[in-house]
Order: structure tokens, then C-alpha cells, then sequence
């Protein structure tokens, strides 16, 4: 089996397989639209899988020409049962673990996002807003999960908003 995590990674599994019989596996994380033509046709049409992270990513696929019936939906970053584990715990004991592990306030809000640091994210426009956010709520904590090309000015736009005390980088 080759598991293709990425599209590039998808074309090449697409040539690696030739002669073989290996199944390939496909898997998208990005909602951008399929590129039309061969190079979509290889690297998720012709797969024998193709996961998608939501469905939203499997929209894409499908809109794309990906046969839906080979799509499978699998979450990224949620454990299974993660949900019904939950409500075993109550709130405020998850919130006084985690405030302690992260040096937070556990009754503060909190704003978390988990994603690569790329430009086409806009954690700038996050960062903006939690600037507004602070001004009314003084006490919130933004957490920023990921790392990527865009890190360090994404920590000096921090700093020149003021809120780099409130915003951590993990």
C-alpha cells in the first residue's frame, strides 16, 4: 500500500505504482479546488482510496471529478470517542488540568487554532482580531498550534499589536 499524504507525494505514489500492484491511498487536508486535468486524474482519480480530512475536503474531491464512493471522511487531530470521553469529565476539571499544564487562567476564554503558519491561513487576520477581542475581554489567552514559513513574523506582528503576552506559540 502507498499512502500519499500530501499531492505531490500523491503523483508520486502514482509512479511508483506503475508495474506494481500495490493500492495507493491518497489523502487531502487542503479545500483549494483540484487542479482540472491529468495531474488531478493521477494523483486522486486514479487512486484506489482517497481520504479526506472533511467534508468539506471531500467536496472539493468530489467537485473535482473524484468518485465520492471512494472518498472516506477521517477527521484530522480528534481522537476516537474523544466526545463521549468528554462528558465522563467535568468542564472544570479539564479546564483547571489544562490552565495548569499551559500557565493559563482556567476561567479565562480561551481561542485556539491548529494549523500550519502559512500566509494562506490567515493567522494575521486572528492575530487582528485578537487585538479587538483583548480590548473587551482582557483576560482571553490565544493559542496558536503549528508551525510553518510564516512563525517569526507572525510573533513580531504579535509583538507590534501588544499582545504577544497573550498569544502563545506552541
Amino acid at each position: 500500500i502507498l499512502h500519499a499524504h500530501s499531492a505531490h507525494a500523491a503523483g508520486l505514489a502514482w509512479l511508483a505504482s506503475r508495474g506494481t500492484q500495490a493500492a495507493r491511498v491518497a489523502h487531502r487536508r487542503v479545500d483549494f479546488p483540484l487542479r482540472s486535468g491529468l495531474s488531478a486524474w493521477l494523483k486522486y482519480g486514479s487512486a484506489d482510496s482517497v481520504i479526506a480530512i472533511s467534508e468539506a475536503v471531500k467536496q472539493v474531491l468530489v467537485d473535482g471529478g473524484v468518485e465520492a464512493s471512494r472518498i472516506a471522511v477521517v477527521p484530522s487531530a480528534i481522537e476516537p470517542n474523544l466526545i463521549e470521553r468528554q462528558k465522563e469529565i467535568p468542564r472544570d476539571i479539564c479546564r483547571q488540568v489544562y490552565s495548569g499544564n499551559l500557565g493559563l487562567d482556567w476561567d479565562a476564554g480561551w481561542v485556539g487554532s491548529v494549523c500550519a503558519l502559512e500566509r494562506h491561513k490567515g493567522v494575521d487576520s486572528l492575530l487582528r482580531a485578537a487585538r479587538l477581542v483583548l480590548d473587551k475581554r482582557p483576560k482571553t489567552a490565544f493559542l496558536l498550534a503549528g508551525d510553518g514559513r510564516e512563525r517569526e513574523r507572525l510573533e513580531r506582528l504579535a509583538f507590534s499589536l501588544g499582545i504577544n503576552t497573550k498569544v502563545r506559540f506552541m
